[in-house]
């Protein structure tokens, strides 16, 4: 069971994405390979030559034009080449650092008392710690996959619901939810969920799940 209508919010755009001032650069460089085919088409096709086999000055001119060319190729494409090795680098770089961030993170919530979950766009268990298995009775593991609707009780489901709907507003609150574990047994728990972000839009939440303590009377 998912959260039918749900889709991602908008946030302010994110930079400019490494590799588009490349792209553009090498469409001008086939730009002026285009061109230089083009002269030289024309050139073989008309003879532009001038008495005693002397250039005319069309033919010099064509020949400056195309030397010219032929020089903003090769300084664009010497440009080119140490733009992307830098662009290469700086994505090895990034990726090298999000998989370090993300196992230290993993590890974290792995090792926390409390129960951390992420949850895809349409409310799916993608993660889980140990906590979060152990407060619904199931093993390890088993909660991927599914969602939290399936085991909230039917009358705080439309809490449930109405909490998915304000994590897609881009905003974080506490509330508190009703379920059944694996043995059948109601369990009242603590939640607090915020959006998760990517590439400046909502893909997703994260979960902080507790036993809800009741105040003493």
């Amino acid at each position: 069971m998912t959260f039918p209508g749900s889709g991602p919010a908008g946030a302010p755009p994110s930079t400019r994405t490494p590799g588009v001032l490349e792209m553009r650069g090498a469409y001008v460089v086939f730009a002026l390979l285009a061109a230089l085919d083009v002269l030289l088409l024309l050139r073989a096709s008309r003879h532009w030559q001038g008495d005693a086999g002397a250039l005319s000055p069309d033919a010099l001119l064509l020949a400056s034009v195309l030397a010219a060319l032929l020089l903003a190729v090769q300084g664009l494409l010497a440009w080119l080449f140490v733009r992307l090795r830098r662009v290469i680098r700086y994505y090895r770089l990034l990726k090298e650092s999000y998989e370090e961030e993300l196992l230290f993170s993993r590890q974290l919530m792995d090792g926390s008392g409390q129960g951390m979950a992420i949850l895809d766009e349409h409310g799916r268990f993608t993660y889980t710690n140990r906590r979060v298995s152990d407060l619904l009775g199931l093993p390890e593991g088993d909660l991927l996959g599914h969602t939290l609707l399936e085991y909230t009780l039917p009358e705080d489901q439309a809490i449930l619901r109405a909490q998915h709907e304000v994590r897609w507003q881009g905003e974080a609150s506490r509330y508190v939810l009703r379920v059944r574990d694996a043995s059948g047994t109601p369990r009242t728990l603590s939640v607090y969920g915020s959006p998760r972000w990517f590439r400046g839009r909502i893909v997703g939440t994260l979960l902080a799940v507790s036993t809800h303590a009741v105040p003493d009377a």
